[in-house]
């Protein structure tokens, strides 16, 4: 007689979920983590996952406590004592809202911090790396460089020093100054861009442009590198960093949903605990 094998009883979710676990581990393990590092590694994390996982805390929590005083008839005995209804749950709206607040203000303080943290931990103390890992190729970089330019490559190769599609802006203070865009950039110790097109502001309002078929920009001291560096991440950033961000891409012309929707989900998430309950 043939038997079939077990049918496994783990969901999809389960199973992907218990693979990144072994994954975790065996990076753990391989690296020789020490304990202290993978503790403070979840540590700095756990504001995150607080924020991450209240909200269906709180309606498990609220489910269950009801189903109680539902199933003991406490219920209809604060309603025969002439209790409303409502009382009973405003203690659970109280502590809905105070989840909220807190989340508001973990948003701001806790959450970003804690996750660049636990990113260094892991980068540094558990995977053993030296160094930040450089990429040598990107598409859609954005960058914020010195001199407050902020510059965008449509494509950039730090293996061939050359660059495509590239925007620089120069700020000065809340405005723009100048506008640089350019169809192809060459780096040799000096930057040299192709096809350029440049937009000086004046104070009066009005523009100056001017073309160029090729012109160098010894002021852009950063190397092909440096714009493939690792950039700050958009959730280890306060709020007030994201603002700016925000406003400046708005400004340059330049997409900026990825930092609008985590500025919208900082703000909407923590009030799901008082919406849901």
């Amino acid at each position: 007689m043939i038997r079939r094998p077990p049918r496994s009883t783990l969901s999809p979710s389960s199973a992907a979920s218990d693979v990144y676990k072994r994954q975790q581990i065996d990076k753990f393990v391989s690296n020789k983590a020490a304990l202290g590092d993978i503790a403070r590694y979840y540590w700095y994390q756990i504001p995150y996952l607080v924020n991450l996982l209240s909200p269906i805390a709180a309606l498990l929590a609220t489910f269950f406590s009801l189903g109680e005083f539902a199933m003991r008839r406490e219920l209809l005995a604060l309603k025969a004592a002439g209790v409303p209804v409502w009382r009973t749950f405003y203690p659970i709206l109280l502590v809905g809202a105070a989840m909220t607040g807190w989340g508001l203000w973990a948003n701001q303080n806790l959450v970003p911090d804690g996750l660049r943290k636990a990113r260094e931990i892991r980068a540094y103390k558990i995977l053993k790396r030296k160094t930040a890992r450089v990429r040598t190729y990107g598409e859609q970089i954005s960058f914020f460089g010195e001199g407050g330019r902020l510059y965008y490559f449509r494509r950039i190769d730090a293996r061939r020093n050359a660059a495509w599609g590239i925007v620089v802006l120069e700020l000065e203070g809340p405005r723009v100054k100048r506008r640089i865009d350019a169809r192809r950039g060459v780096y040799d110790s000096i930057w040299t861009f192709y096809g350029v097109e440049e937009r000086e502001f004046l104070p009066d309002g009005s523009v100056k442009f001017t073309r160029y078929s090729k012109r160098s920009y010894p002021e852009i001291t950063e190397r092909p590198f440096d714009f493939l560096k690792s950039p700050k991440e958009i959730a280890e950033t306060n709020t007030q960093e994201l603002l700016k961000r925000i406003e400046v891409l708005r400004r340059a012309g330049l997409e900026f949903y990825q930092e609008l929707v985590e500025l919208q989900v900082r703000f909407s998430f923590p009030f799901m605990n008082i919406i849901i309950l």
